[in-house]
């Protein structure tokens, strides 16, 4: 997708209606994403539209937008969800929703973000991280085999390019992202399994 394509595709109401960019911003925001380059391949295109929730408390994915229908299965804290429709607020009563699937699970349906208490059931995934600690960043998910790309610097701030993944040989959550400070493209540990934590939200 070229930069023209880019900046036609989110001015358009139809596309993206809950997002308002003028010409001028649309085209900071393709440089930012191609990273300099004249295109954006259509895997970097889909992370951009991509959203993620965490689940922070065990709840429900249910079949259809009412709280009380059928229930499509059981999320459980620290399960990822991809999120394909919404926030939608149910008038009737008071919570807001949204259509997820389950990463984990792979099942679809809608989950109550907050419920009317203040518990909350889904977290946001943030879109900037921050090196807490000096870091490795590596050309592929798992850690065993991997090739170090180069150090990560505390306090370097890093673009998430998808959702957290598990390496289940190290028993890690890892984290494919962008450095701001050069481009380099790589995964990144979020905290060890020894509770060393390398990546904190912004």
């Amino acid at each position: 997708m070229t930069s023209e394509q880019f900046i036609d595709f989110v001015g358009s109401s139809a596309n993206l209606p809950d997002l308002e960019l003028e010409a001028s911003q649309a085209s900071k925001l393709f440089e930012h994403l191609s990273g300099g380059e004249s295109s954006i391949d259509l895997e970097r295109f889909n992370g951009f539209l991509q959203y993620f929730f965490k689940v922070m408390k065990s709840t429900m994915l249910t079949k259809d937008f009412p709280i009380n229908s059928k229930v499509s299965c059981r999320l459980d804290a620290g399960d990822l969800l991809e999120l394909l429709e919404g926030p939608t607020k149910d008038e009737k009563v008071g919570i807001t929703r949204v259509r997820c699937r389950s990463l984990a699970k792979k099942g679809e349906g809608w989950a109550t973000m907050a419920g009317n208490h203040g518990t909350v059931f889904l977290q946001p995934l943030a879109w900037l991280y921050h090196c807490a600690k000096e870091a490795a960043l590596t050309d592929v998910l798992t850690i065993q085999g991997s090739k170090t790309i180069r150090n990560l610097d505390a306090g370097e701030v890093v673009e998430a390019l998808g959702a957290e993944e598990w390496d289940a040989g190290c028993r890690v959550s890892r984290l494919k992202c962008k450095a701001q400070k050069d481009g380099a493209i790589g995964y990144v540990t979020i905290s060890g399994n020894q509770g060393m934590t390398f990546l904190l939200p912004c």
